[in-house]
């Protein structure tokens, strides 16, 4: 690990480089692309928000106690960053290969970068909607800002994390990517994004335990929504997540990189 640390710190200046090469490359020259960035999530809030609160007619302020719309929005947001980050993260050797022919970048930064794009866009999302929800009377404590960029960037620590482990193998196995995508839209309804935790049997209360995006999504609420500091149980979560999947993502990375010349 303080290997990994010393080389992305050598190599900050290319990092922040093509970070704002990749933003701008994706959304800035893209047309409506940057539109669409922050529509989507939109218009994906406001479809939740017909089918639950109109078609079943579901009462959710007595359920979660918080308005439907803030309480989706602020899972939703920081969920649609990481499952971006973790599809571009797990794309990031494949798609710079020819880059890696011809210079030598440490393929760990690579993986940072994709990673770091969709986190940094849809962050900016994020903050907008809050705002929004401002105008619109919502109640937010934003003076928990600094520590929500705590958890955010965790969040995007542990996604880098998965990533490092899933390129590596998407290196010798083209299946991962497509894989993902399915598991990901399982990983969604298994978190309680658009449904409070207290709604399921106690049951499921296992796999609610074992899901690390779980305590994340908690947090977010914890301090936007609850105003209230975040439970040092759910801090030790999140810690032991992302110390535990970037000592075994690094592991795995290091391990199998020494293959990829075989297979470009």
């Amino acid at each position: 690990m303080r290997t990994l640390l010393h080389t992305l710190w050598r190599f900050r200046a290319f990092f922040i480089a093509s970070v704002k090469r990749e933003v701008k490359s994706r959304y800035v020259n893209s047309g409506m692309g940057a539109v669409w960035l922050f529509l989507n999530p939109v218009l994906q809030l406001l479809i939740y928000y017909f089918v639950f609160e109109k078609i079943f007619q579901i009462k959710f302020n007595s359920l979660a106690g918080q308005d439907f719309i803030a309480f989706v929005a602020v899972g939703l947001w920081p969920w649609v960053a990481f499952s971006e980050g973790l599809l571009s993260g797990t794309n990031a050797i494949d798609k710079h290969q020819s880059l890696l022919k011809k210079m030598q970048v440490p393929r760990a930064l690579l993986v940072l970068i994709e990673v770091c794009v969709p986190f940094l866009i849809h962050f900016l999302g994020f903050v907008f909607i809050l705002v929004v929800l401002l105008l619109f009377g919502q109640s937010l404590a934003l003076w928990w800002l600094p520590l929500l960029l705590a958890v955010y960037g965790l969040q995007l620590l542990f996604c880098f994390a998965l990533s490092l482990a899933l390129s590596a193998v998407q290196v010798f196995l083209k299946d991962v990517a497509q894989v993902l995508t399915p598991v990901m839209m399982v990983w969604f309804y298994l978190t309680p994004i658009i449904y409070p935790a207290s709604l399921l049997p106690d049951a499921a209360k296992g796999l609610l335990a074992a899901n690390p995006m779980a305590a994340f999504i908690s947090a977010y609420r914890d301090l936007l929504l609850d105003n209230h500091w975040v439970n040092w149980s759910t801090w030790a979560i999140m810690l032991c997540t992302v110390a535990l999947a970037l000592l075994g993502g690094y592991a795995l990375f290091r391990r199998l990189s020494a293959r990829f010349e075989d297979m470009f």
